[in-house]
Formats: C-alpha cells, structure tokens, sequence
C-alpha cells in the first residue's frame, strides 16, 4: 500500500511538474505574440527616404545605450562617414543596468556594483569597436555616464542636484566612470540636460537621431 502511494505521489508531482512547464511557457509564447503585434504595424509604415549625409553635413547621434547607435544608425553612420561628413555618437548610459547580461558575464546570480561597473567599460570597448568597422573614429565617440534604467527618474523625480538618484547596479548616485563627459556627474536631470545643450552647442550638428517617442522598448 505504501508502495503504490509512494508511486502515486512521484506520478503527481511529475504531472504538476509538467503543467508548470506548459504553464509557463504559454505565457511566454502569449508575451511574444503580444511583442509580435504591438511591432507589426510598423512592418506596413511607409517610410520617406533615408537622407544622405556627405561633406558639410554634421551628423549627431544620441543613444541611450551601448548598440542602439549601431542597431538603430549603423547605415546612416557608414555611409555618413564615407562621404565625408562629420559624424558624432554620444551615449547617455553605458547600459550597466542589464543585471542579467552581468550575471551572464560573471556566470553568477547575485552581481557586485563593481562588476556591472567593469561590464559597463566592456560595453564601451565594444561600442567603440563596432563603431569604427563604421568608419567612426573614437575621438567621435562620448559617453555621458549616467544611469542605466535611471533616465526616466532623473526627469519625473530627481531633477535637481540637492536631491541625487542612486543607481540600482551600480549604487553610485554620479557618475563612476573616468570617460564621462562631465567628471563624476551628478545623478540628476538638470545635470544631464546641462551636458545635453553643452554638447549640441559645441558641436553644432546639422542633424540630429535619437529614439522615436513611440518606441515601445521598455
């Protein structure tokens, strides 16, 4: 009798097991198809004709992370830089808030403030790199340092430097990097528009790329 209980409770525990399996991953098929049509009109948009940059033109990309000026610019920047204009990439965050890309790195569940720092510079060499097989020198390239996943609370909740945002990685509330822009910047929003307005009046661009407002990526 104790027996064929005792197999009874390992069959159920497999069934439950199962059933979570499915559970779960049903859920992530529904996330996904879900993605699938929020982006699938975009798939029908017509687009007006890219613009071609050649000399003369001044050329300034703003990305909020390491690879978005790749992912969302790269054509634009190759052919920008081959005709001869000048081109200029400026990377507000250096994308130290994707814990699991750190966990990843490290092969680690729990990450130290001081390693998504060290795969923060490891984003940098990587962007730079990218960048130049795009014909953009690194003397082009600026990195703002301000806080991955932090922007939108710089701008609703942080604004003034008497009250700085913390970092969720890094747990720093300036910038801890040596490559930033303004050496360690404060943590909040009126500091970012500061170096923002700095940057577009030194550099005077003819134009200027950054994320469409309607882009859903969250």
């Amino acid at each position: 009798m104790r027996k064929k209980l005792f197999h009874l409770t390992i069959r159920a525990t497999r069934l439950i097991i199962v059933m979570m399996v499915a559970v779960v991953a049903i859920a992530a098929l529904a996330m996904q198809y879900r993605i699938n049509l929020a982006n699938k009109w975009q798939h029908r948009v017509a687009l007006p004709p890219s613009v071609v940059h050649g000399k003369g033109d001044n050329v300034m990309v703003f990305a909020p992370h390491s690879d978005d000026e790749t992912l969302g610019c790269g054509g634009m920047l190759a052919t920008s830089a081959a005709n001869g204009a000048k081109v200029r990439v400026v990377l507000v965050t250096n994308g130290d808030g994707f814990r699991l890309a750190v966990s990843r790195a490290y092969k680690r569940l729990k990450v130290t403030p001081k390693e998504c720092i060290e795969f923060a510079y490891r984003r940098q060499r990587e962007t730079l790199h990218a960048l130049s097989k795009l014909g953009v020198a690194p003397k082009s390239v600026t990195f703002l340092g301000y806080p991955d996943r932090g922007i939108e609370p710089l701008w609703n909740g942080y604004w003034t430097s008497d009250r700085l945002y913390r970092s969720c990685a890094t747990k720093a509330d300036r910038s801890p990097y040596h490559n930033s822009y303004t050496p360690r910047a404060p943590y909040c929003g009126e500091s970012l528009l500061r170096d923002v307005d700095k940057i577009i009046r030194e550099t005077e661009p003819t134009d200027i790329y950054l994320p469409h407002p309607w882009d859903n990526h969250p």
